[in-house]
């Protein structure tokens, strides 16, 4: 007596086996998860409540719509990803979730990297425009550190804080235009008193330039964490697995289609 070996209990009932070898089969997807720099799309709009008066910035404007489009993107994909038209096999499906997921991450880089130039450009343009309007100036420059430098630790904080405070563009231009151990002191403390000035002076340059800042973190880290759900969004295993079975089959339907006369 033989037994059919393609038969199984399925709830009570007899149904036939499926061993993975279908079509149309489809395995469990594995989850997607979205870091919080890829759940919201309002990320943009607290950089730019940060950044107060100035918070229509182009180059804010830019990172923003540079982070929603990435965001938008990455939502859209795992919709797709998760919604398998009945039509298509799985191995299909992932195919082209696989290649949207490409055209994703290239756009995506490439509004990232532009809009961070711009970024750092405004920086840079920021900063420009505070150092001459405190006239900043490299007169004497190399006196002006040595002394610093000489300065006790105490003497040294309060002598670069008063000049500070009275917009002393000659001290400062020498202290901030030029390696911060030149004038004793560290990198670290340099940016921290360059901000000090900042506020001082001009406290609404210092909230754009800490936004622009955070802008070019936030797009940063959310391609990266793009580029982290490459396995799982894309489903790579289980195509894998369906690449495998699909070439298996070609390889037997071109050996079937062989003429085994002409051996």
């Amino acid at each position: 007596m033989s037994y059919r070996t393609d038969l199984e209990y399925q709830g009570g009932k007899l149904a036939v086996r499926d061993n993975g070898n279908s079509a149309d089969t489809r395995q469990p997807l594995p989850e997607v998860k979205g870091t919080d720099n890829l759940a919201s799309d309002k990320w943009g709009d607290s950089l730019k409540s940060q950044a107060g008066k100035m918070a229509d910035d182009p180059a804010l404007n830019a990172a923003a719509m540079a982070h929603r489009k990435m965001v938008d993107g990455f939502r859209s994909l795992v919709e797709q990803r998760n919604t398998q038209d009945p039509a298509t096999t799985q191995l299909q499906h992932l195919r082209q979730v696989e290649r949207n997921y490409r055209g994703l991450i290239d756009n995506a880089a490439k509004q990232s990297d532009s809009s961070r130039t711009q970024i750092r450009e405004r920086i840079s343009k920021v900063k420009s425009e505070f150092e001459s309007s405190l006239k900043f100036t490299n007169k004497d420059a190399a006196e002006i550190r040595a002394m610093v430098r000489k300065m006790p630790e105490n003497k040294r904080s309060e002598f670069i804080s008063q000049a500070i405070e009275a917009g002393d563009g000659q001290i400062l231009g020498a202290v901030f235009d030029s390696h911060p151990s030149l004038s004793g002191i560290t990198a670290e403390r340099a940016a921290g008193l360059y901000k000090q000035a900042m506020h001082r002076h001009n406290p609404d340059a210092l909230k754009l330039m800490g936004a622009l800042e955070k802008a070019d973190r936030l797009l940063f880290d959310s391609f990266n964490d793009l580029l982290m759900t490459d396995e799982a969004i894309t489903a790579k295993g289980i195509r894998e697995k369906h690449e495998a079975a699909a070439m298996k089959a070609k390889e037997a339907a071109d050996k079937a289609k062989s003429d085994p006369w002409q051996a």
